[in-house]
Parts: structure tokens; sequence; C-alpha cells
């Protein structure tokens, strides 16, 4: 497909010169605009618009998205301040919205918000078992 400049390119040798979308594809052998086809779908494109440009709308609608499920989302990642590391992985809250996880991973980029790991506590019995596991007693 051509890009923007190519279009506007196009239209200026339709609308100026008057030439058909074959003339046109002849005298720019380099652009990869050597089908016809392609030239004339542009040019039916400007003349039943008037512009080249997509219509408003017409790509695939955004579903998921939801004002409330980027509200619930930004909830679910944030740690409580009297709770530290309360916050759900991109799995829980997938399957707590009820979306995909790639949505959920989609919704955190957009509120720039990093999900983290949640790893588990070194407890202070954990940390003596390590102690005496090292010192070589606890064998």
């Amino acid at each position: 497909m051509c890009s923007k400049d190519d279009m506007a390119v196009i239209v200026t040798c339709f609308t100026d010169k008057g030439w058909t979308g074959a003339r046109i594809a002849k005298e720019f052998p380099s652009q990869k605009w050597d089908y016809v086809r392609s030239i004339n779908r542009v040019l039916a494109k400007y003349h039943h618009t008037g512009t080249t440009y997509r219509k408003k709308g017409s790509g695939r609608p955004v579903t998921v998205m939801t004002d409330e499920d980027l509200t619930d989302v930004e909830q679910l990642f944030q740690s409580l301040d009297d709770k530290p590391g309360t916050h759900k992985s991109q799995r829980q809250a997938a399957r707590i919205i009820g979306v995909s996880r790639r949505s959920v991973q989609r919704m955190l980029k957009k509120h720039r918000l990093h999900p983290f790991k949640i790893k588990r506590m070194r407890t202070s019995m954990i940390r003596q078992r390590e102690k005496l596991f090292c010192s070589g007693k606890g064998v």
C-alpha cells in the first residue's frame, strides 16, 4: 500500500495533469506503485470521499478498554500504604476483571504502571534456619 506522501503524489498527478492510473504507474517505475489496481484504488477513494485519509472509526473498535476496566486495573496494581505488597499479578487481575492477560498488560502500559512479580518475604524464622545451615550446625 502507498504512504500518505505517495497518495498525495498520485492525487496531484490525477487532478493537475489528468493522468490515469496506468500512466502514473508508467511515469514512476521506481516506486512500488507498479500495480495499476492499487493506484486506481487510491483514485477511487479520492473520487468518492474527496480525500485519501481513512474514515473516522473505520478501524477495529476497542472493546475491552472501558473506563470501568481501566480503573479496576489501576486499583488492583497499587499496593495499599499500610499493607505493602498487596497488589495483584497480571494473571490474577485478568481473572478478577474477566479479560485476557494481554489486555491487562495493555491497560497497564496505558496507565504507565509496572507490575512486579510477587516475592515471598524472608521471615526471621527462615533467616535463622539459613544461618544454622550455613554454619554447619543444622546438618
